[in-house]
């Protein structure tokens, strides 16, 4: 609500109608790209797990892992780090050729109902990579998987990540990932150096706006 109010006093002040435009569209984009940044409540937190168990298809560790990170919401965004190790050849699924390849079969997932219930909640594939070579460094720990892919996704929020979560979709789509991956390791993160889209978007909207007037006037 406070940046749709900073955008009406702006446009109050300002005369020029590229200009209210400009701010306009930028307050709705943060609006939706930040949310209300509500933290989640204890009876929401309890209904999503519930949700979660019934699935059934989860450890009871990381069922625990998952309770202590929403308990700890703080509302703002957060980044789920992954690396992945594709199996040579993956799982047969009911309904879907034999002779996929596990990227091919790790992209059903990706590109379906996530992708579009990801990105309705201002979520996105922040960074996506393959390695080049073996780990350059290591010490302090076991050898790892040869890692096939490395990425980074962003949520607006742990209640965005619960409500993809908690979605029959999203685990009808989940077992295209369990067919072709042999081992994964997946955990959140905040930001503490990036740059951002509100930041590229706001720029990238005042750019337009100072073109418009120059060539518009």
């Amino acid at each position: 609500m406070w940046i749709l109010l900073i955008a009406l006093n702006l446009t109050l002040h300002t005369k020029n109608m590229t200009w209210i435009i400009a701010i306009i569209v930028y307050a709705l984009f943060l609006l939706w790209y930040i949310g209300w940044r509500r933290p989640l409540k204890p009876q929401e937190i309890e209904a999503y797990m519930g949700k979660l168990e019934n699935f059934g298809n989860a450890e009871p560790e990381r069922l625990a892992e998952v309770r202590k990170f929403l308990e700890r919401d703080d509302g703002k965004q957060f980044f789920m780090m992954n690396l992945i190790e594709l199996k040579e050849k993956p799982d047969p699924v009911e309904g879907v050729p034999d002779d996929l390849s596990s990227a091919t079969m790790l992209r059903r997932y990706t590109n379906g109902w996530f992708s579009r219930a990801l990105f309705s909640r201002a979520g996105w594939f922040a960074f996506i990579s393959r390695p080049k070579a073996g780990p350059i460094e290591m010490w302090g720990a076991e050898p790892a998987a040869r890692w096939s892919a490395f990425g980074i996704v962003r949520y607006r929020s742990r209640r965005d990540m619960m409500e993809i979560l908690s979605r029959p979709e999203f685990h009808e789509g989940h077992r295209y990932k369990l067919a072709a991956i042999e081992s994964t390791i997946a955990y959140p993160t905040t930001g503490l150096l990036m740059l951002t889209p509100p930041l590229v978007i706001g720029l990238a909207i005042a750019l337009c706006a100072a073109l418009l007037n120059i060539f518009f006037p």
